[in-house]
């Protein structure tokens, strides 16, 4: 800039650039490149992340549910053969009572 000036009687400090005008599209795209690869590579990453947080949160739901269903299946099976024992008890009691009332 200095050679430009020469002789119009004035010094260059600094220089500016204000505005830049790229004129050929195919330069400009290929300037973008790595720029927009990178945007592209840090979202990929970042929905892998969310359905890597998505798909643990599915798996704990799950396995919650296994653990509820099997903890509900057990009572049930439970209170089944408690109902069931209570029903040979009283089936018994009567029956005793029957045979008693029959020998008399």
């Amino acid at each position: 800039m200095l050679e430009v000036v020469k002789g119009w009687g004035v010094w260059v400090e600094t220089f500016e650039i204000t505005d830049v005008k790229i004129s050929s599209d195919s330069l400009f795209k290929d300037m973008q490149t790595k720029f927009r690869e990178e945007m592209k590579y840090q979202a990929t990453m970042n929905q892998l992340g969310i359905d890597n947080k998505l798909n643990e949160a599915k798996l704990e739901q799950n396995s919650l549910f296994q653990k509820w269903t099997q903890d509900t299946n057990k009572e049930k099976t439970i209170h089944t053969n408690n109902k069931n024992l209570e029903f040979q008890e009283h089936e018994q009691i009567l029956f005793e009572k029957y045979k008693i009332a029959n020998e008399e």
